[in-house]
């Protein structure tokens, strides 16, 4: 069995401990996991990153009146886990070695530069991807270039010139660890009331 995550992970690591941009990762704190596509279109979901705390790194917001929300703590091997990425099967697979690793760069560059557990913020309405989301695939598809001139990279990458039809061919199966989602936990705090 070819396990994607295990594989993914040692070059999310690489990458953190290679490029000053994405040096504050610690790949210790994130899981990466797979999901897998409903159909076999190539367009449609291929990764996401999932944030597990709210804007400045906070478990719990209020959300309105007495009512908050809370992120419940995701511990792995002892340490809480502030990201989690997911790769689409077969779909991010089928992709070609470019777009894949554009893809790596483009949801890494969305971890917040304090790694708190929160997205990287710009300024604006725009918040996630500045004005252009182009703009913001030039500025990670540079990361992405620099990276590949270290002579590391080119045996952690190997498994992304490969489709998903070579994996199997090679290895059979293709899995990755599968992690549903925490989800957010509502409750309501009640206001103490003043004495007169």
């Amino acid at each position: 069995m070819f396990d994607y995550s295990y594989h993914m992970k040692r070059l999310i690591t690489d990458i953190s401990r290679r490029s000053r941009t994405f040096g504050h990762i610690d790949g210790r704190r994130i899981l990466v996991a797979v999901s897998w596509a409903r159909n076999n279109k190539k367009h449609g979901l291929q990764a996401k990153l999932v944030p597990l705390k709210f804007s400045g790194g906070r478990r719990t917001i209020q959300t309105g009146g007495n009512w908050y929300c809370m992120m419940p703590k995701v511990l792995y091997n002892g340490r809480e886990i502030l990201y989690v990425v997911y790769f689409c099967l077969p779909r991010f697979v089928r992709l070609s070695f470019d777009e894949k690793l554009k893809i790596i760069f483009h949801e890494l560059y969305h971890i917040s530069p304090s790694f708190n557990g929160d997205i990287r913020r710009f300024p604006g309405k725009f918040y996630q991807h500045t004005r252009s989301e182009r703009e913001y695939d030039r500025i990670v598809e540079s990361f992405s270039r620099r990276y590949l001139k270290s002579r590391h990279s080119r045996k952690l990458t190997r498994f992304l010139r490969l489709g998903y039809d070579d994996l199997r061919e090679r290895y059979g199966e293709v899995d990755g660890m599968r992690l549903r989602l925490p989800e957010p936990i509502l409750f309501k705090r009640e206001r103490k009331r003043r004495r007169g």
